[in-house]
């Protein structure tokens, strides 16, 4: 929940009255902490966003869900910590390991959610992956009505990037 909430950040609105009161109750049962709740964050963003020991295929299954339509087909939805979606489809034969990836997974599309956490500041952006330009195209739109139109759209062949 700690890091979930972006170290109660008021700028990333990632948290409710609720979360406020439990981790406050926590800390009440703790005690008196030996280290700020920022450095406890640190700590958390650093240990979660270790991932250069993943492979390709690892860093999209780390923390992936699918989601599975009405016409049967499905959409992993992978989130990648400490990591743009830019950077990682940019890596060699990206192309060719999301394809095979989407494949060996029976997923109609790919959504690639990249999260690069510091300190200060939270990025992030979206990869769609398909060779479906319609159903591409359906999820582009969902995306973009939802609260999620803020994040960056990115684009490359037979993806888009948001």
């Amino acid at each position: 929940m700690f890091s979930d909430t972006i170290c109660f950040a008021e700028d990333a609105q990632k948290f409710t009255e609720e979360d406020k009161k439990v981790i406050n109750d926590l800390e009440t049962i703790i005690g008196p902490a030996s280290v700020t709740r920022q450095e406890v964050y640190q700590q958390l963003i650093t240990a979660k966003n270790s991932v250069a020991m993943l492979t390709f295929d690892e860093l999209l299954e780390k923390d992936m869900k699918v989601a599975r339509g009405g016409d049967k087909r499905s959409v992993a939805v992978s989130s990648l910590p400490g990591l743009l979606a830019q950077t990682f489809i940019v890596r060699e034969d990206a192309e060719t390991r999301l394809e095979h990836f989407r494949i060996n997974g029976h997923y109609a599309a790919l959504v690639i959610l990249g999260i690069e956490n510091s300190t200060s500041s939270v990025h992030r952006d979206i990869a769609l992956y398909s060779p479906h330009a319609k159903l591409l195209n359906k999820v582009r739109q969902v995306l973009i009505q939802t609260q999620l139109s803020s994040i960056k759209i990115l684009h490359f062949f037979f993806c888009f990037m948001i």
